[in-house]
C-alpha cells in the first residue's frame, strides 16, 4: 500500500493542488480573499497596461492601413505589430485564468512563428520583389563565417541554395510550432502535459526538448541572414527591428524561465491558494503586461508608417523601376483599411511558401540540391 501512495504521488503534476480541483474557483474568488486589495491592484495594474498596449499598436496598425503603399512590406510589418497586444491580451487573460493558462500560451507561442516567419518575408522584400533579385544583391558577397558559436564554420551567401535553406530553417518551425500547440492541448485535457513539471513522464519535457530544438535552427537561420545582409538593408532600421522583435519574444521567454526555475527549486513560497508556479505564471503575466505597454511605444516607433512618406519612398524602394513605384502612393486611395488588413491576415503566403520548402525538402532528398525548382 505505501510502495502504491508513492507510485501515485510520483505520477501527481507538482502545480495540482486544492485550488485546482475546485472548479468553481477562479481569480474572482481570490479577490474576496483577505489578500483582495493586493490581487486587485496587480489585476487593474494589468489590464491597463495591457489596454494601453492593445489601443497603441491599433493606432499604428490603423496608421499603416490607412496609407497602404506597400503592400508586400506592411502586410509583414502589421503582423508584426499585433505581437504586442496578442502578448498583453494573453497575458491578462492568463493572469486572470491562471489555471488554464497552457491554453493561452498555444495562441501566444503559435503567433510567435507567424513573426519569425513575416520578420524573415520582411528583410527578404527589402533585398528584393522576387528570390532572382535577392540572389542578385548578393551576388558580390564573399564567404562569411556563421554567427556563435559556430564561428569556425563558413557559408557562400552567393550560393542558389542559400535563401532557400534559410527559408527552410525558419518555416519548419512554423509548422512545428503548431503541431506542437495542438498536442499540447490534447495532453492538457487528459492531465498529462503538466506545464509545471520537466519530468520525462509528462508531455511538458518532450514539447520543451523538441520546441527549443526547432526554434534555435529558426533563429540561427533568421541571424545568419540578418548578418549577411544588415549593411545592405541598413538603411530600413533592420538593427533596431530585429532587436524589437527580439526583446519581445526572447527576453519574456527568458523572464518565464528563470520564474519557472525559482518556482521548480522552491524559491518562491507556496500560498494557501496558490501553488509556486501558479504565482511564477501570474507573475510572469503581470510582467509581460507592463513590458508590453512599453514595447507598443518601441514598436510604433521603430516600425512607424513615416517610412512610407512620400519623400521616404525614394530612400526605401531603391532598385524598382519608376513606372511601378509611381503607382504606389495612389493604392492608398483605392483599398480601403479594410481590406488592407484582409490582405495583411490573408495566410496564403505563409502556406504557399511552406508547401514550396516542403516540396524542396523533398526534392533534396531525393535528387539533391536543386534550387531551381523553388516555386516562388
Amino acid at each position: 500500500m505505501a510502495e502504491k501512495s508513492t507510485a501515485n504521488a510520483l505520477e501527481t503534476c507538482e502545480g495540482n493542488n486544492l485550488v485546482r480541483d475546485t472548479a468553481r474557483f477562479d481569480f474572482t474568488t481570490l479577490l474576496s480573499l483577505s489578500t483582495a486589495p493586493r490581487a486587485f491592484r496587480f489585476w487593474l495594474i494589468a489590464f491597463i497596461c495591457a489596454l494601453l498596449a492593445t489601443l497603441i499598436t491599433f493606432y499604428s496598425i490603423f496608421t499603416h492601413l490607412r496609407r497602404w503603399v506597400r503592400p508586400s512590406e506592411q502586410k509583414h510589418v502589421v503582423r508584426i505589430l499585433l505581437l504586442v497586444p496578442i502578448y498583453a491580451c494573453i497575458s491578462w487573460a492568463g493572469f486572470y485564468w491562471y489555471r488554464d493558462v497552457v491554453y493561452f500560451d498555444v495562441i501566444e507561442h503559435v503567433y510567435e512563428a507567424v513573426v519569425i516567419y513575416s520578420f524573415l518575408s520582411l528583410i527578404l522584400v527589402y533585398l528584393g520583389e522576387n528570390i532572382n533579385a535577392q540572389r542578385l544583391l548578393l551576388k558580390d558577397k564573399a564567404q562569411m563565417k556563421y554567427p556563435f558559436p559556430f564561428r569556425f564554420w563558413t557559408y557562400d551567401p552567393t550560393s542558389a541554395s542559400f535563401l532557400l535553406d534559410i527559408k527552410v530553417m525558419i518555416l519548419q518551425y512554423v509548422v512545428v510550432r503548431p503541431l506542437l500547440a495542438v498536442v499540447a492541448v490534447v495532453l492538457q485535457s487528459h492531465h498529462k502535459f503538466c506545464m509545471e513539471s520537466m519530468a520525462p513522464t509528462y508531455g511538458h519535457f518532450s514539447f520543451v526538448v523538441i520546441n527549443f530544438i526547432s526554434v534555435t535552427f529558426a533563429l540561427f537561420g533568421l541571424l545568419t541572414l540578418y548578418m549577411t545582409v544588415r549593411h545592405d538593408v541598413a538603411h530600413r532600421k533592420v538593427t533596431a527591428k530585429f532587436l524589437a522583435i527580439k526583446a519581445v519574444i526572447f527576453l519574456t521567454f527568458l523572464q518565464q524561465t528563470v520564474l519557472s526555475l525559482l518556482a521548480h527549486k522552491d524559491v518562491i513560497p507556496a500560498l494557501v491558494y496558490w501553488t509556486p508556479f501558479n504565482i511564477a505564471s501570474g507573475s510572469n503575466a503581470f510582467l509581460v503586461c507592463v513590458e508590453m505597454a512599453l514595447a507598443s511605444i518601441v514598436h510604433f516607433k521603430v516600425f512607424s508608417v513615416k517610412e512610407y512618406d512620400n519623400e521616404n519612398l525614394g530612400l526605401t524602394v531603391a532598385g524598382v523601376p519608376d513606372a511601378e513605384r509611381a503607382t504606389w502612393p495612389e493604392t492608398q486611395h483605392r483599398i480601403g483599411a479594410f481590406t488592407a488588413l484582409g490582405q495583411a491576415l490573408n495566410p496564403m503566403d505563409i502556406l504557399r511558401d511552406v508547401w514550396s520548402a516542403m516540396k524542396y525538402m523533398g526534392l533534396w532528398m531525393k535528387h539533391g540540391l536543386k534550387p531551381e525548382h523553388w516555386e516562388k
